[in-house]
C-alpha cells in the first residue's frame, strides 16, 4: 500500500538522491534545471502581471525621463514591488535583462530569421523537432519564438527554434513551458542572458 511523503523513513531530500542516481541524472544538471525553473517562473510572473496591467506603456514613459543608465533601479523597483522575495545580485540582473528586452520590445514581427540562420539552426537541431525529435526537414517545420513574441517582440536576437507544425500548434504561451529548450538568447545590447 502506498505511503505519503511523511511516513517514510528517508528524507525527501535522500529520496531525491536516491531517484536521481537510480535514473542516471546528475545532482547538478537537476539543481541547474531547478535554478532555471525558479528564475523563469519569477520573470513570467512579472512579465505576465505587467502585460495583464498595461504598464508597457506608462514604464517606458518613466524610463525616457530617467538619466541614461538609471533604468535598472527602475527595473529593480519593479521586480522588488511584484516578488516577496529576496534575490541576490546575481538573479536580479537575469530578471533585469529579461525585463529590459520586455521594455523595449516593439509590437510587430519585423522579419523571420534568414534562410542561412534557419539552415544552421536545423543543423544545430540535427534535423530534429527541438519539442518531440520528429525528424524534420527544410520545408516542413515552423520556425517559432523559444519565448513568447508578445513578451520581447524581436529583441531577443537568437529567440527561434524548429519545431513540427504538430508540436507549435500545441506550444503554450507562457514561458515556462519551453523550460527545456532555452538555448541563452541574446540580447541586442550584446549582453548574453545565462541562466
Amino acid at each position: 500500500m502506498p505511503t505519503a511523503f511523511g511516513d517514510s523513513p528517508i528524507s525527501p531530500a535522500g529520496m531525491l538522491d536516491q531517484f536521481l542516481q537510480q535514473n542516471g541524472i546528475k545532482k547538478k544538471g537537476f539543481e541547474d534545471f531547478i535554478y532555471k525553473t525558479i528564475i523563469l517562473s519569477f520573470t513570467d510572473a512579472i512579465l505576465s502581471q505587467l502585460k495583464t496591467e498595461d504598464l508597457k506603456t506608462t514604464l517606458r514613459e518613466q524610463i525616457r525621463k530617467l538619466p541614461v543608465g538609471c533604468e535598472g533601479l527602475l527595473y529593480e523597483r519593479i521586480i522588488e514591488e511584484r516578488l516577496n522575495i529576496k534575490l541576490n545580485n546575481i538573479d536580479m540582473n537575469i530578471i533585469k535583462q529579461y525585463l529590459n528586452c520586455y521594455l523595449k520590445s516593439g509590437t510587430f514581427r519585423e522579419k523571420k530569421p534568414t534562410k542561412e540562420k534557419q539552415k544552421s539552426k536545423l543543423a544545430e537541431q540535427n534535423n530534429r523537432c527541438a519539442f518531440c525529435g520528429l525528424e524534420i526537414q527544410s520545408g516542413n517545420y515552423h520556425i517559432d519564438h523559444i519565448f513568447p513574441h508578445y513578451f520581447f517582440g524581436d529583441e531577443m536576437i537568437s529567440d527561434f527554434q524548429l519545431l513540427c507544425p504538430s508540436c507549435n500548434e500545441r506550444k503554450s504561451s507562457k514561458i515556462l513551458s519551453t523550460l527545456n529548450l532555452v538555448s541563452v538568447p541574446e540580447c541586442p545590447v550584446g549582453q548574453l542572458l545565462r541562466l
